[in-house]
């Protein structure tokens, strides 16, 4: 009895597959023979290139996509000539407000779409960045810390792309990293700036000072004329935040009339208006958390007027 052949099939079908925008997609299917196969998009005939890749595993048929965009969508297919398989690719943008970008005949201001402004990270920790944004044309961007601008250097890399700017820190993180930084996208039809505060933490460890205060000798001595007002700051890290309290003289100093504090973000604060030399004297802050606490005082010294004598 003379022995048929079958012709080559997929014993494998290929699958549809939904990819986020940048992501690698793979399609693979299988045969009952070892036969050349052709992969097509759309109709139109594939080719191996840097981003797409096309393999032969055994009777596995591999195709590769490397970081996937928009147009990468679309029906994908696999012939062997006796027999097909197709899959519907779909492709998401990460941020769906970024998927239909602003055509350039119609520009717009830049707009910055960032949903924390503050950030904490451990001491030795590397840092990245990712600030998602749209503008048409092409921006340029900026970087700021405490108000000088950032240039690209040993320790920090800068990169952008159409819809993102990234900030890195290239070495471990330290604590004179913790600051304000201001990121600023701005092209022919505007400008856009946000603030990012960077808080970066010891591991472990109680929180920590210094007392900053202008104008403060290295004794912590500030001496100044009565009636004068008096601002004391204190930079205070600590995760969790500290509680923090502001003694005079070890007395508790409550708000009152010509005494205010505020405490905002990583920085404590007492104002003292028109101050008399009743108010001379130590005053410390403490803050305290669950992983301890720490201390530091300034030493106020209020003189009185000058008198003139006839």
């Amino acid at each position: 009895m003379p022995f048929i052949e079958a012709d080559p099939y997929f014993t494998v079908k290929l699958q549809d597959y939904s990819a986020v925008e940048k992501d690698d997609i793979t399609l693979e299917c299988e045969l009952s023979k070892d036969v050349p196969v052709k992969w097509y998009k759309d109709g139109e005939e594939l080719v191996a290139s840097n981003r797409i890749s096309i393999k032969t595993d055994g009777l596995r048929r591999i195709l590769k996509i490397k970081k996937a965009a928009e147009s990468d969508k679309g029906v994908y297919e696999c012939d062997c000539g006796t027999d097909k398989t197709s899959a519907n690719i779909s492709v998401e943008c990460k941020l769906s407000n970024l998927c239909d970008q602003p055509s350039p005949k119609n520009p717009g201001n830049p707009t910055i779409d960032l949903k924390t402004h503050d950030i904490v990270v451990v001491k030795g920790q590397k840092l990245s960045i990712p600030v998602p944004f749209r503008a048409v044309p092409s921006p340029t961007i900026t970087w700021h810390k405490d108000g000088r601008e950032l240039k690209a250097g040993d320790r920090t890399t800068m990169k952008s792309d159409y819809t993102s700017a990234l900030l890195e820190v290239i070495d471990n993180c330290v604590r004179k990293d913790t600051g304000e930084y201001l990121l600023t996208v701005s092209n022919a039809a505007g400008s856009k700036t946000v603030a990012l505060h960077l808080t970066v933490l010891d591991v472990p460890g109680p929180p920590t000072g210094p007392i900053n205060i202008l104008e403060v000798t290295p004794e912590y001595m500030l001496t100044v004329k009565a009636g004068t007002n008096v601002r004391l700051e204190a930079n205070v890290y600590g995760k969790p935040m500290p509680a923090i309290t502001w003694k005079k003289e070890g007395e508790i100093l409550k708000p009152s009339e010509g005494v205010k504090i505020t405490t905002k973000r990583n920085l404590a604060t007492v104002e003292l208006f028109s101050v008399n030399r009743k108010q001379t004297g130590d005053y410390t802050i403490t803050a305290e958390n669950a992983s301890g606490s720490k201390s530091a005082t300034i030493r106020l010294k209020v003189l009185g007027k000058i008198k003139t004598v006839y």
